[in-house]
């Protein structure tokens, strides 16, 4: 498929585009984009907006840390970028001044 859609905006196909050539694309809503290469197959990309900047990505060993998190109470939640393979998990968590807050997720692959 050469636009799918994204849960907030289509998908980019940026083989279209021309060599050097460039655009200006506003992200306004919380989402995710696909950028996409209908020249190169393997290519792919992603760009998540998100509400605020705590966020991680995930090490080889699975471990994460979201640093500078202020006081209070959220929801975590988890993004692989081909849902159809891994299910998303979400957990509240309470951070406290001066102490960790741990959360630890389980991802199963979908069947």
């Amino acid at each position: 498929m050469l636009w799918p859609k994204s849960k907030t905006y289509r998908a980019r196909n940026l083989g279209t585009w021309g060599k050097g050539s460039s655009k200006t694309v506003k992200f306004d809503k919380l989402g995710d984009i696909v950028l996409l290469c209908n020249v190169h197959s393997e290519m792919e990309g992603h760009i998540v907006i998100l509400q605020n900047p705590f966020f991680a990505l995930v090490g080889k060993e699975g471990t994460y840390e979201i640093k500078d998190v202020p006081p209070g109470k959220y929801t975590l939640k988890t993004w692989y970028f081909k849902p159809k393979k891994l299910r998303s998990k979400s957990a509240k968590v309470t951070v406290v001044a001066g102490k960790p807050a741990v959360v630890d997720f389980s991802l199963s692959r979908k069947r």
